[in-house]
């Protein structure tokens, strides 16, 4: 027969130890499963976020190659004339607002691109900024911007 040392005890402690010990064995395995469904929850949800902010590459992306299409042939920022008075009543021509508009997208597609450190994505930002910076918009340029940004997203994976 076995002979284990073990003290004896009151008959009164018994049951607030054993409710104790049983306690303790309901609440770890609950605790630990608690710990690994927050791990698989932070984990889904880093996805989720990085689809999404693909997804807005991608919307904006898009958007940037419809405004480059829509810029007449022609178009001069300064034939069009630009005051704080027409901005502010909203009374720009179409030409000026689809190149207001293609300003903002673009510089908003520059700054949420995840890999700004390529060369690739260096000599578009430096083209879109050449771009943008002429009086009259080259037709031609803005073809080659297009390239570039058709180049530099096959190389994103699409959401």
């Amino acid at each position: 027969m076995l002979n284990l040392c073990i003290p004896k005890m009151d008959s009164a402690f018994v049951p607030i130890i054993a409710s104790a010990v049983g306690g303790l064995m309901v609440l770890l395995p609950t605790i630990i499963n608690n710990r690994f469904q927050l791990q698989r929850d932070q984990k889904q949800w880093e996805r989720e976020q990085k689809r999404r902010e693909t997804e807005r590459l991608y919307e904006l992306y898009q958007e940037c190659l419809v405004r480059l299409t829509r810029l007449p042939i022609g178009f001069s920022t300064e034939k069009e004339g630009m005051s704080v008075v027409q901005v502010l009543q909203g009374e720009l021509s179409e030409p000026l607002k689809s190149y207001i508009e293609l300003h903002s997208y673009m510089h908003r597609f520059l700054e949420r691109y995840p890999n700004q450190s390529s060369s690739d994505f260096k000599d578009l930002k430096q083209d879109i900024n050449d771009y943008l910076s002429q009086a009259q918009p080259d037709i031609f340029y803005a073809g080659t911007i297009k390239n570039k940004l058709v180049k530099l997203m096959e190389g994103e994976k699409e959401p």
